[in-house]
């Protein structure tokens, strides 16, 4: 729960709004493997500028950074990464140890939602599965993330919604991602009556 202080002698002018929490929850979001191009440390003034959070996993922390320049790379401590099981690399220009951001988020999968780590060759490679970014979007809700309990974004896709959250909850997803691959199969079959 993210909530900004309002101090006594604040009058009614002086809001909780503009506080930086969305920010905040952005930044947050970024360190946990979203799309550079959505996340607020892309912005032209900040992109140059590296963020760090430390996670704790398994009862272990792992610190890591992320600039909007290089947001491919997770940064992160050689040892620490190792004993968690991941391969840093090291960036020779700037002699730091990295983790390539599609590696970082298949890790996450693995120890937050005992996701395969890692999915290549797995069920969860396929269109129409869960997905770690799905997922974690449900416990660090952006703006219109709010807006209805079953979805972590406005726009959220149905079939998004529903395999995801069965996954979460430990129902079987493979129901609703069965029923979406119908639908698609469908939707084919209606643009080719179309175009006949």
């Amino acid at each position: 729960m993210l909530l900004a202080d309002k101090s006594p002698s604040s009058d009614e002018k002086q809001t909780r709004n503009s506080a930086g929490k969305s920010s905040l929850v952005d930044v947050i979001n970024f360190l946990l493997g979203s799309r550079a191009s959505s996340a607020v440390a892309s912005h032209d003034a900040l992109k140059a500028y590296t963020f760090y959070g430390t996670f704790e996993l398994d009862g272990n922390q792992i610190k890591v950074g992320r600039s909007g320049n290089a947001s491919s790379k997770i940064l992160v401590d050689e040892e620490k990464a190792t004993a968690f099981g991941l391969t840093p690399k090291l960036d020779k220009k700037t002699g730091h140890h990295f983790v390539s951001n599609e590696v970082w988020k298949e890790f996450l999968g693995n120890r937050l939602f005992a996701m395969p780590f890692p999915t290549k060759g797995t069920a969860f490679a396929q269109s129409f599965t869960p997905s770690y970014r799905s997922m974690i979007a449900y416990f660090a809700r952006r703006r219109g993330g709010f807006i209805r309990p079953d979805k972590q974004a406005a726009k959220q896709a149905t079939w998004d919604s529903q395999v995801n959250l069965s996954y979460l909850l430990g129902l079987d997803w493979t129901i609703p991602f069965e029923i979406e691959k119908v639908r698609q199969r469908e939707s084919q079959l209606k643009e080719l009556k179309k175009s006949s």
